[in-house]
């Protein structure tokens, strides 16, 4: 948590992990001396801006491990970033403890825009190659985007899948089980797969290469909204 400028989600209330429903995202500003300080969210939940008092939940990611933790807000401040630059703020309380809020799957970022190689699918046992885009990620699965689904290719078929993920420098290739084929109004197809695994240990790794991906995502996409809004 000490990541000064890391990207992470709040929800207004004392939640956990699977209760996370329309989360901002914003930055964590310091996290350090017995105090929390995030950036304060542009646009308010059902229209009502936070205040001291508010119970908040943070939630994020660190070294492939998401966790979560449960504060108060404690009071609205002004933050220096640098010696031109201060940004509205929340100080909350610091709190007691950590909670680990990883669950496989719940980590879903929106990749649409970003250059990224092409996924590559094969249907278990064959040979040809189908290139898909990425659409979303999470620790436990993908959606990726067809123009054509190849015929035999079902919800619940298993498929050989293998990517580059240039954010973070790494290779996946495991085997991802057929979740839902959906038509889009644009005419492809979405396809939504969750991954599958021999042992513990790849599916951890695995996990913690997407997680890492993930949060490089999200800071892109971060400094691109900064830069739009100048």
């Amino acid at each position: 948590m000490a990541a000064r400028d890391a990207v992470i989600e709040m929800v207004r209330g004392h939640v956990d992990a699977n209760g996370a429903e329309r989360p901002w995202r914003i930055r964590l500003l310091d996290c350090a001396d017995g105090r929390i300080v995030v950036e304060r969210p542009r646009q308010a939940v059902g229209g009502q801006r936070l205040h001291e008092g508010d119970p908040v939940t943070l939630i994020g990611s660190h070294d492939g491990t998401r966790w979560l933790v449960r504060t108060t807000v404690e009071a609205e401040q002004r933050y220096r970033i640098n010696s031109r630059v201060m940004v509205p703020a929340l100080r909350l309380l610091m709190p007691e403890r950590v909670h680990s809020a990883q669950r496989r799957g719940s980590y879903r970022v929106n990749c649409a825009g970003l250059d990224v190689p092409p996924v590559q699918l094969s249907a278990a046992g064959e040979g040809k190659v189908v290139k898909s885009r990425l659409q979303r990620v999470s620790a436990g699965g993908i959606d990726v985007l067809l123009t054509r689904v190849p015929e035999g290719w079902d919800t619940g078929t298993f498929l050989e899948v293998g990517m580059y993920l240039p954010l973070v420098e790494a290779d996946i290739d495991c085997i991802g089980r057929l979740t839902h084929i959906t038509r889009r109004n644009e005419g492809d197809y979405r396809l939504g797969m969750a991954f599958t695994f021999a042992t513990e240990a790849e599916r951890e790794a695995t996990e913690q290469v997407l997680l890492r991906f993930s949060a490089a995502v999200q800071r892109q996409q971060l400094r691109r909204q900064r830069l739009l809004r100048r």
